[in-house]
């Protein structure tokens, strides 16, 4: 799929990838943060969230404005049936990452 493929799927609606490098998802998401398209990204663990946050970062280091503010939404490590409680940075974190999705672009 083209590039101008993806960004006549994005303004249509939602668009669903699979099978992309987590370099490229990045890339991806900062193109349309670009086009002013806000992205969601679901990853299946926190080491391929991070990495992606980190590289969706560098490809947003060329623009000034917070149109592609990457936000990165950590996981909790403990189950919900865990006798064990989160860590509280953790928790902070989560909660200050969802309070600004909150914040209208």
């Amino acid at each position: 799929m083209s590039l101008s493929e993806i960004g006549k799927a994005v303004g249509k609606g939602k668009v669903t990838a699979y099978g992309l490098t987590p370099s490229y998802t990045a890339w991806l998401a900062v193109t349309c943060a670009e086009r002013g398209t806000r992205s969601v990204l679901v990853t299946p663990d926190e080491a391929m969230a991070r990495q992606i946050a980190a590289d969706a970062t560098f490809f947003a280091a060329r623009h000034d404005d917070e149109s592609s503010a990457i936000l990165h939404i950590p996981a909790i490590e403990v189950g919900p049936y865990s006798e064990l409680s989160p860590d509280r940075g953790t928790l902070a974190a989560r909660m200050a990452a969802l309070y600004s999705l909150r914040k209208p672009t």
